[in-house]
């Protein structure tokens, strides 16, 4: 028995953050590094097992892009390293293949997409109130990258009273040390850290009602 066997499915959403092709994609802005580990894990069979698995559990699926705010201009809150250097690369732009989710993580008909300028999924979005609109108090993310997406989402779920779940081979992130560091030392102190065959697992069961604790 895993910690996700006592969560309630129909309270439950899972995120797929960031999967697009400026960042993950071989001809993408980003290539390199995050790209190459991408590859080399294989990581988008094991999003795409996540998302099966929710699609026949029918629970919610939310997609999380991020897009470099086209309004951001010197002084903003874009002025960090990395989000300025998003702008100035031209990276993520509004309407361009680049912004686009990647054909492997592409959301089906009707499922949600939220769109980002920041780090956290929830910061400047509505994406807390989509989720308690639906009576979501549980969340199973994956996305790219380990240690800036998914971290930082998993963060601030938390300080909202998220209880939060990441799948530790349904992220990637700059090089395995980044990824292995974040999975084993830093997210188990927020949230239980699970794997695509174990999520599969748990959705393929009933739901649970009402919810029963869990940890963390």
């Amino acid at each position: 028995m895993t910690a996700l066997d006592s969560w309630d499915p129909a309270r439950t959403a899972l995120l797929s953050m960031d999967c697009q092709n400026d960042i993950c994609h071989e001809r993408g802005v980003f290539t390199g590094p995050i790209a190459a580990q991408v590859a080399a894990t294989g990581v988008f069979a094991r999003i795409a097992e996540c998302l099966a698995a929710a699609r026949a559990a029918g629970i919610l699926v939310v997609h999380v892009r991020h897009l470099t705010d086209p309004t951001a201009g010197p002084g903003s809150r874009e002025s960090s390293r990395v989000l300025r250097g998003m702008r100035r690369v031209g990276a993520l732009v509004p309407g361009t293949w680049g912004a686009e989710i990647v054909d492997e993580a592409r959301p089906a008909d009707g499922e949600l997409v939220v769109d980002k300028h920041r780090i956290s999924a929830f910061a400047g979005t509505d994406l807390d109130r989509v989720l308690r609109q639906r009576g979501v108090d549980s969340l199973v993310l994956t996305g790219i990258s380990t240690s800036f997406v998914v971290e930082g989402t998993a963060r601030d779920a938390v300080d909202r009273g998220f209880r939060t779940a990441v799948v530790s081979d349904g992220c990637a992130d700059l090089d395995p040390e980044t990824h292995r560091l974040a999975v084993e030392r830093v997210l188990p102190m927020l949230a239980t850290v699970t794997d695509s065959a174990a999520v599969a697992r748990w959705l393929a069961t009933e739901p649970t009602s009402p919810l029963a604790a869990a940890t963390p």
